[in-house]
């Protein structure tokens, strides 16, 4: 089984860093930097986690990394998510992925991640994606983030009131994959 180029080994996040591999156990250690453990109690760091650690501590970031697109996918609907992450790696190979399937866990993956664009579906349990956008619309550090709203139950009346609370596009499910590169 091979492993995601978006989780890093504590020697590989280290050699990003310019910092020994014991160095990056340490801030790991502390908690300075999100890390999980392995089912062989290897540690790991996401790619995401890591850059915003560097960003935080004006770490330079290296140009092949910080020019990355990073997307989010937020979509109760498993299947869906999966193929819209997929076609998005697809069609931008560099792009950083990830994908949450509530609005709440989706909502703690734009904070973390910051991404450029996230897809969001409107119909979830708990928080739904107008609350999404509403708590978005009200962060001003999540100003030039790109909403598009993908639904399979869109209503008269959505997309005026998406696009009031600063969704770019509302969009059908299912998505071509023509659609997705041409935002």
């Amino acid at each position: 089984m091979t492993r995601s180029p978006h989780i890093l080994s504590t020697l590989e996040a280290a050699e990003l860093c310019h910092v020994d591999r014991r160095t990056m156990l340490r801030w790991v250690k502390a908690e300075r930097i999100p890390s999980h453990s392995t089912a062989g109690g290897r540690l790991r760091i996401t790619l995401p986690d890591l850059l915003q650690f560097m960003r935080d501590r004006n770490i330079p970031v290296p140009s092949h990394l910080a020019d990355r697109p990073r997307v989010a996918v937020v979509d109760d609907d498993m299947a869906h998510a999966a193929a819209l992450a997929g076609v998005i790696r697809e069609q931008i190979p560099t792009a950083i992925v990830e994908v949450a399937h509530d609005g709440f866990a989706g909502g703690m993956l734009v904070g973390r991640q910051k991404p450029h664009v996230l897809f969001l579906d409107v119909v979830m349990p708990g928080l739904d994606g107008y609350e999404v956008c509403r708590q978005i619309q009200n962060d001003e550090a999540l100003a030039d983030l790109v909403v598009v709203v993908v639904s399979g139950h869109l209503q008269r009346g959505d997309l005026e009131r998406l696009t009031a609370l600063g969704a770019k596009a509302v969009l059908e499910k299912p998505l071509a994959p023509a659609t997705v590169l041409s935002l």
